[in-house]
């Protein structure tokens, strides 16, 4: 699933180097490595330090003089942008001085563990720092250094196993949705264990706006089943209030009978209305999740959805269209609201 690394602007430096020839191969090798051909990207990329280190990397490759590493470096870093996740400022702004970055990204993993620092050699011999995942580009080469970088998995039959590979994705999302015709149901401790897990965020993450999407047991318009909603949602909302106090929306979606489960993340945009538009980022489908009272270490099947897998479920769970024939319910800590 996905795993988050973190790149200090030396790897864009020339004299990191020892000829341009081996700097644009350590760049291609990275650059495959966190965006294969085959597979959807298994890779988010930290922005140290707020926001501020891609500013920095990019001043140094508009710096680049070799115009053929300089090309094929400003490429890759608009790939790094678009998987750029932000993290809260560490440690005393760094500067120019590569190593400092170095020293960032170790004291950011931390709080909330990073899977790689990607620097240069010169670089970590003066952050004085002697940790696992910091790693001279020169090692991307390597395939032992993407272990673990899959955009599919097969975890066992275990809540706290299955929540634990979504950490990454649930860590930097603004927003997350389960989407499972059981998470009220027979997988709610699932459901339980994904709220508590993303709520459980270090200082300066933020705290995330939450959806569960369940199914239906009647129609919608049966009295007799809107008054059982009504009471499944009174009964979710004090679990989760018990899991972790209510600081972020959360939003209860019933709707008719589906077969999908999905856990989705993104982000949310600010509309000149004032509104938020949810934009979907990340989305991972999961064939079976992990009954409390049944675990096992049965494997089962998940993958990390594409771009047209997104794009269905973007279209199925959250249009206006498909929103209009379910019913929904806000949560928040003044009360329950129905629409």
């Amino acid at each position: 699933m996905l795993k988050e690394i973190a790149i200090t602007p030396g790897v864009f430096e020339r004299d990191s180097f020892e000829s341009e020839e081996a700097w644009l191969n350590h760049l291609r090798e990275l650059g495959t490595g966190i965006f294969p051909r085959t597979s959807v990207c298994p890779v988010v990329v930290s922005d140290l330090y707020d926001g501020s280190l891609f500013p920095q990397l990019v001043d140094r490759v508009k710096g680049i003089k070799c115009e053929v590493v300089r090309r094929f470096a400003n490429e890759l870093l608009k790939k790094l942008h678009d998987a750029g996740v932000k993290r809260p400022v560490k440690e005393n702004w760094p500067g120019d001085d590569d190593s400092r970055w170095c020293r960032e990204a170790i004291a950011s993993h931390q709080d909330e563990e990073l899977a790689r620092v990607v620097s240069t050699r010169t670089s970590i011999d003066n952050s004085g720092i002697d940790h696992g995942i910091l790693s001279p580009i020169e090692e991307s080469a390597k395939d032992s250094f993407w272990d673990g970088f899959v955009a599919a998995a097969s975890p066992r039959m275990r809540v706290s196993e299955q929540v634990g590979l979504l950490r990454t994705m649930t860590l930097h999302a603004h927003w997350i949705a389960i989407i499972n015709p059981h998470s009220l149901g027979s997988e709610r401790e699932f459901v339980r264990s994904l709220y508590s897990n993303a709520c459980q965020r270090s200082l300066g993450f933020g705290m995330p706006a939450f959806e569960i999407h369940a199914e239906v047991d009647g129609k919608l318009t049966n009295e007799k089943e809107a008054e059982r909603q009504a009471r499944v949602v009174k009964s979710i909302k004090n679990d989760l209030a018990d899991l972790h106090p209510i600081q972020a929306p959360i939003r209860v979606i019933f709707w008719p009978k589906f077969l999908d489960r999905y856990v989705v993340a993104g982000n949310l945009t600010s509309l000149s209305s004032g509104q938020q538009r949810k934009q979907l980022r990340w989305a991972v489908s999961m064939s079976h999740t992990a009954r409390s009272d049944q675990e096992s270490d049965d494997r089962t099947p998940w993958h990390l959805v594409d771009k047209d897998g997104i794009r269905y479920i973007e279209q199925r769970f959250f249009s206006e269209v498909s929103l209009s024939e379910a019913a929904t319910y806000d949560l928040d800590n003044l009360g329950i609201h129905s629409s």
